[in-house]
């Protein structure tokens, strides 16, 4: 499997979305991006990273996991963010369902 090169916008807070039943959550990093794909690191429990055309992390999904936390799904994506970035997320409850991809 190829090494994707990946870069995490460090300018704005970060948000997570987390599910009311708290089963699913999105990060949020970069909404103004222009979608480019979708890389899956795990069909259960979900695990996917949406990339922009530049590069850079738009966002991840995760479904099904126990721990809900910023670190946590970036560690499982094999994702690296700053501290700083980290220590700025905001969580807040999605408007909406998230759907497995």
């Amino acid at each position: 499997m190829p090494k994707h090169s990946l870069s995490i916008p460090s300018k704005a807070a970060p948000v997570v979305e987390i599910t009311g039943e708290g089963s699913a959550a999105y990060i949020w990093f970069n909404r103004g991006a222009k979608y480019a794909r979708t890389i899956t690191k795990s069909n259960w429990p979900v695990l996917a990273i949406d990339v922009a055309e530049d590069g850079s992390v738009i966002g991840v999904e995760s479904i099904g996991f126990k721990e809900i936390t910023m670190r946590h799904i970036l560690e499982k994506a094999g994702l690296k963010a700053p501290a700083s970035l980290e220590s700025r997320a905001k969580y807040v409850v999605a408007e909406k369902e998230l759907a497995p991809a």
